[in-house]
Parts: structure tokens; sequence; C-alpha cells
């Protein structure tokens, strides 16, 4: 039964990094415990394959898995620095070796994809440079079985062929796949008998497979001599730069040697990003490890496969990662910015490029500047390209908004079916979140008590008589050190004062330096600056506050103005303000002051 991709990622991880794979169920087991997540997967099989081993005993493993053989001193010593660090690259290990342990590998890689997708057992461990197995006669074998099983007759190579080279593909060739050879006299009695179907009634599938794991066992019946560490060959075995034939030779323009002439080309559709998904597909990562799923124009040929390089020169078989016309290279590493290239080869060698992608390699984060908010809306700057969106822990509550490197994006927001505490975040294209977040509460659509964080909240209430209340001062205007960023708390809500929403301070006197209880006249000490149109800091705000003359009811009360800027120009806006002073007049670090937008009337009920 053929794999799919995922079921074919795993398999080729168990490979790597255990030398055997797991049955189908087992496969399935894996998946599910790990949510159908690959990366998680990865994650587990890397950390439980390398426990409790030493650097030599990791790299050894590896090159027996995959090779059949110890790995050389010189082998050790390459890949002991990063064994030690638990960053044992297996696909630098695969580059590094002669072409015949990459045959090795590729043969490995076969056995799995054949074992899989007819449902036998191939011991691929057993597998080595001299004891190689022949997956072609394996599924030569099935073939001809099925073959002969419903047209009775044994077919012709060439027909064996036909249908084999599906299966090297890892694609199931079923009874109605025979059709294809089948003469027109034999479909004719194939009809007659009732359809394909019927004809399939009378197979023994089951004597299909022993035959074929019979096969299997023929192939791998030679007893596996222990690993042997290979001799130091004294000059390479390999030229250091392949070189280009003067007059190339014709390339597998589609079909290398079967005679399919079919251009093909490659499409490269994504790169992994980051761990919370929250970056769009764009091939910029800001992970070393990585993995590239791309689409062939149309299927490989039964003698092609797919290479892939990263450094232009060693090319790597990708053949265990092909399904139909996907091509997924996994565990692919990367250092820096990293071009990959993917070519189709044949059995004669001959090559034909399906392209490249250049990988942007980015780990570093954007910033994030001058959060805003309206009614119905908050935004954020950024010095990045890349999206910004509202999470609650790893929640989406908002699908991403793009942004622009030097200007602002906002994401629209709306009532919640319960109080939710959210934050807006930046994320760059390379899955970088920016360190400077901003809190946001979302209300519902009735009434709610929403209780403002330490931060600084933006505030949304929506429908309903709300109440806003504040326990200590989270941002006072004072605190704030230049003009360019404002951090102090804002309430947002469409109906505030329509139907007597309320600000609660109950407890905020306590932190207030002068102490005291707000005054009773709360509700008439209203101070509009609608004269005033440049507004621009802080520091102007201050200034008029210094200067005029505020209502005392007490010595050490409290008074609670709401500051109107209407027709104000400047950096501030024109948003209204709660500005709670200690009765010394001079607006410090211990007054509060909270930003109000949607206000409808001046009947703010505030509770002290």
């Amino acid at each position: 039964m053929a794999l799919t991709k995922k079921q074919l990622q795993v398999s080729e991880m168990y490979l790597r990094y255990y030398g055997e794979v797991p049955s189908n169920d087992e496969i399935d087991s894996i998946l599910r415990k790990n949510g159908g997540s690959i990366k998680k997967v990865l994650k587990e099989v890397k950390t439980t394959s390398t426990e409790s081993k030493t650097a030599s005993e990791q790299i050894n493993d590896v090159f027996n898995n995959l090779f059949g053989r110890n790995a050389t001193d010189a082998e050790i010593k390459k890949f002991e620095k990063s064994a030690t660090k638990n960053t044992l690259s297996i696909s630098k290990i695969i580059k590094s070796v002669p072409k015949e342990d990459k045959e090795v590998y590729k043969n490995k890689a076969d056995a799995v994809i054949v074992s899989k997708t007819l449902g036998i057992d191939i011991d691929v461990k057993t597998i080595t440079k001299d004891n190689p197995v022949d997956t072609k006669a394996i599924a030569d074998t099935y073939v001809s079985s099925l073959v002969e099983a419903t047209l009775g007759r044994i077919p012709s190579p060439k027909e064996i062929n036909k249908l084999a080279k599906d299966i090297l593909k890892g694609k199931d060739v079923l009874v109605k796949d025979v059709l294809k050879v089948a003469t027109s006299a034999e479909k004719k009695e194939i009809k007659a008998s009732g359809g394909i179907e019927e004809v399939a009634k009378n197979i023994n599938f089951e004597a299909i497979k022993q035959e074929t794991q019979q096969k299997a066992n023929e192939e791998v019946s030679t007893t596996p001599t222990e690993p042997t560490t290979p001799t130091e060959p004294t000059t390479p075995t390999e030229p250091t730069t392949p070189t280009e034939p003067t007059t190339p030779v014709t390339p597998p323009s589609g079909g290398g040697n079967s005679g399919d002439t079919t251009v093909r080309t490659l499409t490269i559709n994504t790169v992994t990003q980051d761990s919370d998904d929250y970056s769009v597909a764009d091939f910029t990562t800001n992970q070393s490890t990585v993995t590239v799923t791309a689409t062939l124009s149309g299927a490989l040929a039964g003698d092609e496969r797919v290479q892939y390089t990263v450094d232009g020169t060693t090319w790597v078989d990708a053949t265990l990662n092909v399904d139909g016309v996907t091509v997924t290279v996994v565990d692919l590493e990367i250092t820096g910015n990293t071009t990959v290239g993917f070519q189709i080869i044949d059995n004669a060698g001959n090559t034909a490029s399906l392209g490249s992608q250049l990988i942007t390699y980015d780990a570093t984060e954007p910033i994030a500047t001058v959060f805003t908010a309206t009614a119905n809306s908050v935004g954020v700057t950024s010095n990045e390209n890349g999206s910004i969106l509202l999470v609650n822990g790893e929640t989406m509550i908002t699908s991403l908004s793009l942004i622009t490197a030097g200007s602002s994006a906002t994401v629209s927001v709306s009532a919640q079916a319960s109080l939710t505490n959210a934050s807006l975040i930046v994320v760059d294209e390379a899955g970088n979140q920016a360190t400077a977040t901003q809190s946001v509460i979302l209300g519902t659509a009735v009434t709610d008590s929403i209780t403002g964080t330490a931060q600084s909240d933006f505030i949304f209430g929506f429908d309903g008589a709300d109440t806003f209340k504040f326990t200590s001062i989270n941002h006072s205007a004072a605190s704030i050190s230049d003009d360019t960023i404002v951090t102090f708390d804002k309430i947002n809500d469409l109906n505030f004062g329509d139907v007597q929403d309320k600000i609660d301070l109950t407890g905020i006197s306590s932190v207030l330096i002068g102490g005291g209880t707000l005054s009773d006249d709360h509700t008439t000490n209203f101070s509009t600056l609608s004269g005033l149109v440049d507004i621009n800091s802080f520091n102007d705000l201050k200034s008029y506050l210094d200067t005029t003359t505020l209502t005392a009811s007490s010595a050490s009360g409290l008074q609670a103005y709401i500051i109107d800027l209407t027709g104000n120009t400047g950096y501030l806006g024109q948003g209204k303000y709660l500005v709670v002073n200690n009765n010394d007049k001079i607006f410090t670090s211990d007054d509060l002051m909270i930003e109000i937008t949607g206000i409808l009337g001046d009947t703010i009920d505030i509770i002290a």
C-alpha cells in the first residue's frame, strides 16, 4: 500500500536515525501521538536516538544506519564537535561520503519504498556495499505474478518494466493497472467475464505476496558481516570539483532512457518557518533546519530520480522524498543564506536542471513601536516587513495582517464569547517576533467588568453597560521619557457614556502619593482644550495642567478630570483623557492618565 507524504517522511527519519523503519500501523501511531507534526516527530527521533551516547557512538550509529559501516577516525573527528553539541547533521554526513556510500543509502531508501508499497518486509540493516538488494527484481516478481494471475500468461520484460517502475516510485500497482499491458483480446475476455472487479475476486493475493516476500528474502539472504572501518585513502576517491563535459550528453528532458521526451519543471512551494506559524510562506526563515516542499510538473520516469544540492557541487538523492509529483526534503541544514538547487538524473548519469531557490536566513527580531488603538482596531509600526496579529497564548484571535517596513498596520477587533486577555504582536517574514508587545483586553457583547493589568492596556468593552476597574497606576504620563511612544492605558468602547459605562478607581488612592479619597464632584470637573491645536507631547499636556486651576475638595483629596482635546492636530490626537490628580495641581508620576475613545457624552460614572 502506497504511503502518504508524511508516512514517507517518518520512514526516512527512522531509516536515518535508527537504521530500520516501523510498520505502517506504527507510523500512523507515531503521527497521531505528535498531532501529525513532522517537526515534532523529528525532534522526538533526534532526542531518543542520541540519549546516553557518546559523540563517536552517535556518529558510528549514523554511518551504520545509512552505509552499513563504521565511520573512519577522520570522519569521527570531522563530526565529533557537532555530535557533542547535539547538532549532528545527517544531511551533511550524506554529502561528505564517497559515491559508493551514497549508493548504499539509495539502495536502503529504495528498499523502504518497495517494502512499504508492496506490504512486505525487507531488512534494510543487511544492505551494505557488498550485500546490495535488487529492489527492481522484487518489484518485477510482484508484477509478473499479478499479471500472470490476471491474464493467465507470463508478461514480457517490457510489460513488467512498464508497471514495476511505479512501485519503485512508491505507487500502488493494482489489478486494474494490469489492463495497461493487456491486449485487445484479453480486455474483451475480461469484459465478458464481468469486468476486472470480477476477475480480481478469483486472484489469490496472499500467494502473490508470499512469492514476492520469498524473492525479498532471497535478496537479503547473505549473512551480514560485522561492520568494518574502511582504510583511510591516501588520495580522495572523488574529484574535488566535478568537471563539466565540453559537449553535454543529451539530458533526460523528462524521460532519460525511457524514451519519454516530456520536459518537466519544478516549482518550489514552501520552506518551513518558525514554530508559531505566524509568518507567511516567503522563503525567509529563522530556522537552521528546514523542510523544502516542491512540485514537479510531471511524474518521473522509471529510471529517473530527483537530486538536490545546497552548495552547487554535491548532489544528494531525494528518492524517498518523492510522492508522485510532490518533492519534500526534510532535515535540510542551512547556514546563512542558502540556494537550494534541484535536478533530474537518470541511470545513465544524464541530468536536467530543475532550477533553484534562495532561502534567506534571518534571526534578527523586528522592532515594534507606536502602538495605537481606535474604537474598533489596534495597530503598530514595525521596522521590517512582516505580519501583525492578536494572540491569546498560542491561539490566534485575528488573522494575519501584513505590515510594510517603516509603516503602520491595523487589525480589527470584535466582541468575544468571554473576557479575553490578548497581545498584539509583530512577526517578521522569517518568523522572528518583536520583543515589544501590547496588552489588549477584549470584552463581550454584553455587560462586562474589566480589570486592567499591570501593563499599559488597550481595553475594549463593546456593547453593554461595562465597568472598567483600575487598582494601580499602570503607566502615568510622567513615566514616558519621550514624545514618540504612547504607553498609557486606553479604554476603547463604541458605546462609552451612552449606556452609563463606569470607571472604577476603588483602591487607586493607595498607590498615589498623597493618598486621600476622590472628590465627590468628579463628574462635573471637565476641562476642554478645544482651543489648543498643537498638543504634541505629554509635556504640553502637563504644562497645561500645571498652569490650570484645579478644583480641590480637601487637602489630600484626589481629583478626576476629563480632558477633551477637540480640534487637536498634534501627536496626541483628538482623544479624550481621564486624568486623576492627587490635589497638588502639578501633574507628576503620582497621577494617572487613561485615554478614552468612543465617548458620546459627559455622563461617565466614576466609582471611587
